[in-house]
C-alpha cells in the first residue's frame, strides 16, 4: 500500500515460468487507473485512486527500477 498524493496498491505475483507473465499481461482486462507488467519472475499490478498522474508515474518508475536492479 502506498499513501501520498492519493493511494495506490501494488500486487506482486511470483511466476513459476517467464511465459506465464506474458500470458497474464495478454489476458489482463484493462481497467481505469491500473497498470500491469511482468518481469522474468513477477507479474505486477498497480492500482491507484485520487492520485496525481505525475506521482503515479514516479511510483511506477521507482518500482520498475527496483526490478531492473535485481537482475
Amino acid at each position: 500500500m502506498y499513501e501520498g498524493p492519493g493511494t495506490a496498491t501494488v500486487e506482486l505475483y511470483e511466476l513459476t515460468a517467464t511465459p506465464g507473465g506474458l500470458e497474464m499481461v495478454q489476458r489482463w482486462r484493462p481497467a481505469a487507473d491500473t497498470v500491469v507488467w511482468y518481469t522474468p519472475r513477477y507479474f505486477v499490478v498497480v492500482k491507484w485512486q485520487s492520485a496525481d498522474r505525475a506521482a503515479v508515474g514516479a511510483l511506477v518508475r521507482s518500482i520498475e527500477k527496483q526490478f531492473q536492479e535485481q537482475k
